[in-house]
């Protein structure tokens, strides 16, 4: 497939996944209610278990380029954009967000979710953890980059790490200081976004799998499966209990999936030439923007709303009430975005947009 051409329907997505995020972040940092997160039936729990890996599955899916060539050039340019914008920018948000809200700097970058600036962060090892498999590969193999062994490696290794961090091995062998700092927990995730290499590099197998008979109501019916077994989890079944990552793992690839089928599927309503079509693809063509400055519009403190959801529980006004709160925060987002992309520089600085 042509990988410089854009998908419109995987911009759609970004904006769908971009918009989920906002929502979860409306429910974790702004209702804060404890019978919320007890109770199975909150929308939050059900979209918790595809949300983040769908994220970094379209993190990886974008990162891929079948044309690209790791010489000493293409790196240094690869690796000083990203560090401008992963670390540099990540970092003027933080220290911005700090200050704000009067957080103590030093305590909360030594925190693992680092006042939810940690993804950026952990995305940033993602891509370096990925160039040096590639490259290492390549020096063995004499093969060109995004080989199937590149894949194969860092798919393995993928897996590698989720199992050594949920069972906690990662976290045992460091001090709790060094797996905060790095946030070292967040480098499970890095399967998601080998997956999401892997399926750009077979998009064509997968357009033509996707056709087969079956194979939809197949994973339909796992992804409820699993997703009942994981919603269900906390009823003394030890043995379900200590591998519910496992489960989690495999109810994310299936959800992953599923979403991305779904928009395939959908893919002439969410031209750019559709209302619905053309807002997710604007929202999903700011996601850095959005994730860089929503955590100052979120609407703190409305943990009354938490507790009248307590008192009167009912996920689908839940969800509705969250949702409505996200799109607004995400409206101020690209309404400031717009404003800070008046100067070349600071869109340069702050965004990563092409200096000219």
């Amino acid at each position: 497939m042509n990988t410089t051409k854009r998908i419109e329907y995987i911009d759609a997505l970004r904006g769908f996944t971009m918009t989920l995020v906002v929502t979860g972040h409306i429910f974790s940092d702004c209702f804060m209610q404890d019978y919320l997160r007890g109770n199975i039936l909150s929308y939050y729990h059900f979209f918790g278990i595809f949300r983040l890996p769908l994220f970094l599955f379209i993190s990886g899916f974008v990162f891929y380029k079948a044309d690209r060539y790791w010489d000493l050039s293409s790196l240094k340019k690869f690796i000083t954009s990203k560090v401008r914008v992963q670390l540099f920018s990540t970092l003027v948000f933080f220290l911005l967000y700090c200050w704000l809200f009067q957080k103590g700097i030093i305590r909360t970058l030594f925190d693992i979710h680092k006042s939810g600036y940690w993804f950026t962060y952990a995305l940033f090892i993602y891509f370096v953890l990925y160039i040096g498999i590639d490259i290492t590969i390549c020096r063995i193999k004499r093969i060109s980059p995004f080989s199937n062994y590149t894949i194969i490696a860092s798919v393995f290794i993928g897996l590698l790490l989720y199992y050594l961090i949920n069972n906690g091995f990662m976290l045992t062998i460091l001090t709790p200081r060094l797996t905060s700092l790095f946030s070292i927990s967040k480098w499970q995730f890095f399967i998601f976004f080998s997956f999401g290499c892997f399926i750009h590099k077979y998009y064509d197998y997968f357009l033509k799998c996707q056709n087969y008979k079956y194979v939809k109501d197949g994973l339909i019916l796992l992804f409820v499966c699993f997703s009942i077994c994981i919603l269900y989890h906390h009823n003394n079944n030890i043995h379900i209990y200590n591998y519910i990552y496992l489960l989690g793992l495999i109810a994310a690839l299936l959800g992953i999936l599923l979403v991305m089928l779904f928009f395939k599927a959908n893919e002439t309503h969410l031209s750019n030439s559709t209302t619905l079509g053309g807002s997710l693809q604007y929202i999903g063509k700011h996601t850095l923007d959005i994730y860089f400055l929503h955590f100052f519009f979120l609407p703190y403190n409305m943990s009354f709303v938490g507790k009248w959801l307590e008192i009167n529980p009912n996920p689908l006004l839940e969800f509705c009430m969250s949702l409505t709160l996200a799109i607004i925060v995400i409206v101020f987002c690209l309404l400031v975005s717009r404003i800070i992309r008046l100067s070349p520089t600071l869109a340069y600085l702050l965004f990563g947009a092409k200096h000219n």
